[in-house]
């Protein structure tokens, strides 16, 4: 069943139908330029690294020792940095920490400037407030160090949480190696441990709480896309890999209305946004990759996560997309009824 018909839209078909087919590309501070965007915090780990895309919170942005970010970052309140490195600018709305990161833009500062760490360089402009505190101790600045108004950073309008309805036939299957094929529907709590193998194809998938430990899933989206949306929590273990099969990650879009753990070693593919709970991937030391994008109330990655930014098309043109499709079809089975 698809979105369109569980929310049940009304209104003018031909309006919505159009206004879907003429949306406006994505604009430089849209969502969808954003590999991970954390509503209230974004925590990046020990060595991990964004290849592309993107990052920011509306909260605080915190970087540990050894991130390398290949794009710009975008702090609503503060950013806290350490050695590393970002190939774009840095904006933030409040204060920023930069220790003995290098930042090759510029970086733009609302509030105080602190650096306790020796090294790291500015290699474009800094733009402050006259009333900021600044202290950038060793950091170098490759530009000129500037009063006035510090760009604000780029907060992106979030896509609408999907209004659903979950519920239907529970499903566990104990340690083994089985490969279940699920047919696109809605369904209650599904549990499978280690050693199986959850498939899903093409349509639209609703559960109750999807908890995967030592099973690996798979998005066979040979026969069209798949969103999967699940009412609370997802639970998967250590060396968890959600792989497309037939496409590639901008097929695949997960929406969780409640929190999304995975441990060490996993290897995820598709946009996934948790817009009311945590997203929290890695443990350890364990390598873990990301292709695709994470938007979520807070996220946390642990060390080692490799992020390769490639998100679903613009998630509310998607969905003004399917509810015109979604109104159509409604209106030419009701025209048929009344013959």
């Amino acid at each position: 069943m698809s979105i369109a018909t569980r929310i049940r839209p009304y209104g003018a078909i031909a309006s919505l139908l159009g206004a879907a087919l003429i949306a406006a590309p994505a604009s430089a501070g849209s969502i969808s330029g954003f590999s991970l965007y954390g509503i209230e915090s974004l925590k990046l780990g020990h060595s991990d690294t964004v290849l592309s895309g993107d990052i920011g919170s509306a909260g605080e942005v915190r970087l540990a020792a050894g991130v390398e970010i290949d794009g710009s970052i975008h702090a609503g309140k503060h950013v806290n940095m350490r050695a590393g490195s970002t190939t774009g600018s840095v904006f933030s709305g409040g204060s920023a920490a930069i220790g003995s990161h290098d930042i090759a833009g510029d970086l733009h500062v609302a509030g105080n400037l602190l650096n306790t760490s020796s090294g790291g360089s500015i290699g474009g402009s800094l733009f402050h407030n006259p009333t900021s505190s600044i202290n950038l101790g060793s950091s170098t600045v490759g530009g000129s160090i500037g009063f006035g108004n510090p760009t604000p950073p780029m907060l992106p309008d979030l896509p609408s949480t999907t209004v659903f309805t979950s519920g239907g036939m529970n499903i566990f299957l104990p340690k083994g190696k089985v490969t279940k094929n699920l047919a696109a529907g809605s369904y209650g709590s599904v549990e499978m441990r280690n050693g199986n193998t959850l498939v899903l194809t093409a349509g639209d998938y609703y559960f109750d709480s999807l908890t995967l430990s030592g099973t690996d899933l798979i998005f066979n989206v040979s026969g069209g896309d798949i969103k999967v949306f699940v009412a609370g929590d997802f639970k998967a273990g250590t060396g968890f890999d959600a792989l497309v099969q037939g496409g590639t990650a901008e097929d695949v879009y997960f929406e969780g209305h409640g929190d999304f753990n995975a441990g060490g070693g996993a290897d995820i593919m598709g946009t996934y946004y948790v817009p009311f709970g945590r997203f929290h991937l890695g443990s350890g030391s364990s390598k873990s990759s990301i292709t695709g994008a994470v938007w979520a109330k807070q996220i946390a990655l642990e060390h080692n996560v490799t992020v390769v930014h490639a998100p679903v098309p613009e998630p509310s043109s998607l969905a003004l997309f399917s509810i015109g499709i979604g109104a159509l079809g409604i209106g030419l089975r009701r025209r048929r009824a009344s013959r």
